[in-house]
């Protein structure tokens, strides 16, 4: 089974024509297509970059000089891990920790085109 996920209608502004959408699927059998509402969907997103992350990410332990978290907390962030427009910043807190992990992140981005 394979999940596709479509927004046509990810910009307020698009109207009309730019709301239309064709889609081809070519494959040697039948398919259904079928529609999830926006937060199915979102979570669905959510799940595959979570999943990448994990599997393909590069682990930052960057709080390990902290005894409250040390090697219990890493992050992935990477704009470019995948080859769609969305980048990942994806924090993990071990379940050993025994702190709350509250943040404020702030990305600096630079050089990519919105």
């Amino acid at each position: 089974m394979y999940t596709v996920l479509i927004d046509p209608i990810w910009n307020k502004s698009a109207v009309g024509e730019y709301k239309k959408l064709v889609i081809d699927f070519y494959c040697n059998s039948s398919i259904q297509l079928k529609v999830q509402d926006r937060a199915a969907g979102q979570k669905c997103l959510e799940q595959s970059l979570k999943k990448i992350a994990i599997e393909q990410g590069t682990k930052n332990y960057y709080l390990k000089d902290n005894a409250n978290y040390g090697q219990n907390v890493w992050r992935v962030s990477n704009i470019a891990m995948t080859k769609a427009w969305y980048g990942i910043n994806y924090t993990k807190c071990e379940e050993e920790c025994k702190n709350k992990l509250v943040e404020t992140f702030r990305p600096k981005l630079s050089g990519i085109e919105i």
